[in-house]
């Protein structure tokens, strides 16, 4: 696991979907716990670099209303942190799960936030 931020290795953010999408699955966690609040890393980190994003926060049912339920993983579906360990090494090993977790943009495609299309749309 490699730990990016300001604490810690730093990720310019022009080399940053690059560098992230050497990743099966990106840690979208928040330092507290808001319950309607979802982390806007997991659109601009995980989802634009074909990450899994492994979430911790709301509800898997609030996750539900934004995101496809195969497009993520949820801390909370698991028994201990030894138990989503065991089922992250499954999913990377298996070769038709894994690609699972991608259906959904068959039909969907993520987009980020911009300012830029924010005013585009209010146009």
């Amino acid at each position: 696991m490699d730990v990016y931020g300001r604490s810690h290795m730093p990720l310019p953010q022009e080399v940053m979907t690059n560098r992230l999408s050497q990743y099966k699955f990106y840690l979208a966690f928040k330092n507290s716990l808001h319950p309607d609040y979802i982390p806007e890393k997991l659109w601009r980190n995980a989802l634009q670099a074909w990450a899994v994003p492994v979430v911790l926060g709301p509800s898997r049912r609030n996750y539900e209303q934004f995101l496809p339920p195969e497009a993520f993983i949820h801390v909370e579906d698991f028994q201990s942190p030894k138990d989503l360990n065991h089922y992250l090494l499954v999913l990377v090993k298996d070769h038709t799960l894994y690609p699972s977790c991608f259906r959904w943009r068959e039909t969907l495609q993520p987009r980020s936030f911009s300012w830029g299309l924010m005013f585009c749309k209010a146009c």
